[in-house]
């Protein structure tokens, strides 16, 4: 089960000294939860979302580095989302390459979409700013076998037209 975690805000993004708190607050979440039988897995989230009708900032999973301090001192797999993590990446002003080595080992699941600037999510594959061959490179490398589906902007639409898209895409790459 793929899960957004919480920690988001609606009037802008926390200071970084009030996020472990707040990782504090889901992992003691997590040990009252009885999961046998289920796998959960945090996903990694963007900056700018649009939930429940309205802009957010999202403050948790958002940072690779306390994001896989998070993963494993609880031993919580992620779901490195691909789009999410670009975004991130670049409004963190850091290297995408570097947060994938980070993520990619503690991820049981990948979201396979791109990304633009730091809002721009479910772009189709190779219509944003992720490197895909580079970025394959480092999945078969550090997160060989784990299972992806695409995550592309209505891309059930027409028969599912855009999962399609990005499968054929992908194909040559995976």
């Amino acid at each position: 089960m793929v899960v957004t975690m919480g920690g988001f805000t609606t009037d802008g993004h926390l200071p970084p000294e009030r996020r472990a708190d707040k990782y504090q607050r889901i992992a003691d979440a997590l040990r009252r939860l009885d999961a046998s039988g289920v796998r959960l897995a945090a996903q990694t989230l963007p900056p700018f979302p649009w939930l429940m009708g309205g802009q957010q900032f999202h403050n948790l999973f958002l940072d690779p580095a306390d994001t896989a301090d998070f993963a494993r001192s609880t031993g919580t797999d992620l779901c490195l989302d691909i789009s999410h993590t670009r975004l991130a990446a670049t409004f963190l002003g850091l290297s995408f390459a570097e947060a994938v080595e980070t993520l990619a080992p503690l991820s049981c699941h990948l979201h396979l979409v791109d990304g633009t600037g730091v809002d721009g999510e479910g772009v189709q594959v190779g219509e944003g700013d992720v490197d895909w061959p580079v970025l394959a490179e480092q999945l078969d490398r550090l997160a060989p076998g784990v299972g992806f589906i695409p995550e592309i902007w209505q891309g059930h639409v027409d028969g599912g037209a855009g999962f399609w898209t990005a499968l054929e895409r992908l194909e040559p790459l995976l």
